[in-house]
């Protein structure tokens, strides 16, 4: 053997031996949990969903939304004002699409009280199929909604 085909020979076992690491350690890595909550159909996302801070929504499987008491982004307040009006109520309507970068969700055409024009609002799904979460995207603390217990 020569030493061109020794050589070759090294080089081709030393390539072959790092791509089967780097295969094992890609297929060892953990990237979450597989089954979080991604409802592909309405029928997955329809019902009442409730917060911890009194919030609650109802998402109808025809596209509906209501809220009540909810903590929305400034840009949805009537007020402009959010310590006056820091939670607020009113409808709209749904459709599945994330917000760019926060994975999947739904987005809400919502229009508050009082008000004569609708707002935007991102909705993103947490959790998993067990225990499915909804949070609403907005400029403070977010809101997690939580399914109903009756659904």
């Amino acid at each position: 053997m020569t030493r061109w085909n020794r050589f070759f020979l090294i080089v081709a076992t030393v390539v072959l031996a790092t791509a089967g690491a780097a295969v094992l350690l890609v297929g060892s890595l953990d990237f979450g949990p597989t089954d979080r909550f991604d409802p592909k159909a309405r029928s997955a996302l329809a019902g009442h969903w409730k917060s911890g801070n009194g919030g609650s929504m109802h998402i109808a499987e025809n596209g509906d939304f209501s809220a009540s008491n909810v903590g929305l982004d400034l840009s949805c307040s009537t007020t402009g004002d959010r310590e006056q009006n820091p939670r607020m109520s009113g409808s709209g309507t749904w459709k599945f699409g994330g917000f760019p970068d926060e994975g999947p969700g739904f987005s809400i055409a919502f229009k508050p009280e009082g008000s004569d024009s609708d707002c935007t609002v991102w909705g993103v799904f947490g959790g998993n199929d067990a225990s499915p979460e909804i949070r609403l995207l907005q400029d403070r603390t977010p809101e997690y909604y939580q399914r109903s217990a009756s659904e």
